[in-house]
C-alpha cells in the first residue's frame, strides 16, 4: 500500500512538473512571436522609425504596401510617404492609405496651414470639390484636425470617379503628420471605418 502511495505521489509530482514546463515553454514562445499580441484580428500592425520618431498603427489586412513609394527616408526630401492600397480583381485601385511626414516649409509652417494648402489645391486635382467636415480630434493623445472631402476626378475607368477622402493632420516633434485615406467606392462606410481604426490604433511609445 505504501509502495502504491509513493508511485501515485511521484506521478502527481511529475505531472505538475510537466505542466509547469509546458507553461514556461508556451510563455517563452509566445513572447518570441513576431506577431504582436495586441494586434486586432483582420489588421496588420506596422511599427516604424522615421525621422528618428518611433510610431505604430494597425491597417486592414486587405491592403498591400505600395513598395514603389514605401522608401527609406532621405535628407534630400521634405517628406516621407508610407502608402497602402486595395484593389479589385482587375487590379483597379479602390482605396488608399497614406501616412505622411512633412518638414515645415514657407508654404506650410504647421499642420493647420498644410491642411489649408491641401484644401485650397484640391481644385487642381479634380472638380466639384466639397468639404464635408472640418473638425478637431486626437491622434495618440496629440491634438489634430480632421477634414473630410469629396470631388470628381477624371474618369479613366468604368468605376465611379467621385473620390472621397479623410485626413487627420497634426504636429509632432517638428514634423507635420498627415494620415490620409481615400476611395472611389460608392459605399464609403467601409473606408471611413479603415480611417477611424488607424486613428484609434496610432501610437507613439511612452
Amino acid at each position: 500500500m505504501i509502495f502504491r502511495e509513493n508511485i501515485t505521489t511521484r506521478i502527481i509530482i511529475y505531472s505538475v512538473i510537466l505542466a509547469l514546463a509546458v507553461l514556461v515553454v508556451s510563455i517563452i514562445f509566445t513572447g518570441c512571436s513576431d506577431t504582436p499580441e495586441n494586434t486586432t484580428p483582420g489588421y496588420i500592425t506596422e511599427s516604424l522609425t522615421k525621422r528618428g520618431i518611433d510610431f505604430s498603427y494597425e491597417y486592414p489586412d486587405d491592403y498591400e504596401k505600395n513598395e514603389s513609394v514605401y522608401e527609406e527616408e532621405s535628407d534630400e526630401r521634405d517628406y516621407v510617404v508610407l502608402q497602402y492600397y486595395a484593389s479589385t480583381d482587375n487590379d483597379t485601385t479602390r482605396k488608399i492609405i497614406s501616412i505622411q511626414l512633412w518638414n515645415p516649409t514657407a508654404d506650410w509652417q504647421d499642420a493647420t496651414t498644410k491642411l489649408d494648402y491641401y484644401r485650397d489645391n484640391l481644385d487642381f486635382t479634380g472638380e466639384n470639390v466639397v468639404i464635408h467636415e472640418r473638425s478637431s480630434l486626437q491622434v495618440a493623445g496629440v491634438d489634430a484636425e480632421k477634414m473630410v472631402f469629396s470631388m470628381v476626378v477624371e474618369d479613366l475607368t468604368d468605376i465611379p470617379n467621385r473620390l472621397t477622402g479623410w485626413i487627420a493632420a497634426f504636429d509632432y516633434k517638428e514634423q507635420i503628420w498627415f494620415i490620409v485615406v481615400t476611395t472611389n467606392m460608392e459605399a464609403t462606410d467601409e473606408v471611413e471605418a479603415d480611417f477611424e481604426h488607424i486613428i484609434e490604433s496610432f501610437k507613439f511609445p511612452d
